[in-house]
């Protein structure tokens, strides 16, 4: 195996490409990795590519544009960034051109992008060129028996540096498609007793009085407004289909606390959630 030196030092005892080929397993498993390649001979292939899984990218030499959804990114030594299943990309470089990647797929993959706010708008992360000698040992020691770990670990120790500050290129959106964002997270996570301002803001690096000003801006209500409206309208659609008590259904909209949501819901549809069981019989 090659013995690592310096930062990049190691990549002077691999001159030719090199691809591994993940095997496949029997067990189930909610993130799966594919290919992990050493690519050496990056302007020879044929652009544009376009690939059915997800991958990310450590550039170890020179520097290429990345065109992709029709934005270009700059990316150099020591930069990670993700090209997206479906979407056509390419790498522009006039020099010499290599990288290491890791192509994955699985059905937890846009949950781990979203914890993350991995899109395909910011795609490229910087200052984590430490990792290097992690990604190139792994390689070096790869074989069929350990293709599944080495690889996994590989890619879930990268993703935990970019869940760190600083590394995300600095592109700034709008508002509202900051908006968007939020709304989709909540639309999806609404049901969940830990959804809260505070919760939400964090994920998306925000402190609480800014999301709650984007919030009233941009919806002209408040977020616990918007959540409330969205856990009521659930638990109604409960009552109609006549599913659980009182405490069962706020818990299964989300309300931690029986009593509150018995307030919240007579305050927006007249009558409480007893009366309007008891009305649907």
């Amino acid at each position: 195996s090659v013995a690592l030196k310096g930062k990049w030092e190691v990549s002077q005892y691999m001159s030719e490409s090199i691809c591994r080929f993940i095997p496949a397993k029997d067990y189930a498993d909610d993130l799966k990795t594919v290919h992990f390649v050493y690519e050496t001979e990056h302007n020879s292939l044929k652009q544009p590519f376009l690939r059915p899984l997800y991958v990310l990218f450590l550039v170890t030499d020179g520097s290429a544009t990345l065109k992709i959804d029709g934005r270009s990114h700059k990316v150099e030594v020591g930069n990670l960034f993700f090209v997206f299943s479906g979407y056509p990309y390419e790498l522009e470089s006039d020099g010499e051109f290599r990288y290491l990647y890791i192509s994955f797929f699985g059905s937890c993959v846009l949950q781990i992008f979203e914890r993350l706010g991995i899109n395909i708008k910011e795609p490229v992360y910087r200052g984590v060129d430490n990792i290097s000698e992690i990604w190139f040992s792994a390689i070096s020691r790869f074989n069929e028996k350990n293709a599944d770990f080495l690889s996994k670990s590989v890619l879930m120790y990268t993703l935990s540096f970019i869940g760190c500050e600083g590394g995300r290129e600095e592109i700034k959106q709008s508002d509202n498609t900051m908006l968007e964002m939020i709304l989709n997270y909540v639309d999806n996570h609404y049901r969940e007793l830990s959804l809260t301002l505070s919760s939400v803001a964090s994920i998306f690096a925000y402190t609480d009085n800014y999301l709650s000003s984007i919030f009233k801006k941009q919806m002209r209500m408040g977020f616990n407004q918007y959540v409330n409206h969205l856990r009521i309208a659930y638990a109604l659609r409960m009552i109609e289909d006549g599913c659980g008590s009182v405490r069962e259904i706020a818990s299964e909209s989300g309300f931690s606390d029986a009593l509150y949501f018995s307030k919240v819901f007579k305050k927006k549809v007249g009558m409480t959630p007893s009366e309007k069981i008891k009305q649907r019989e």
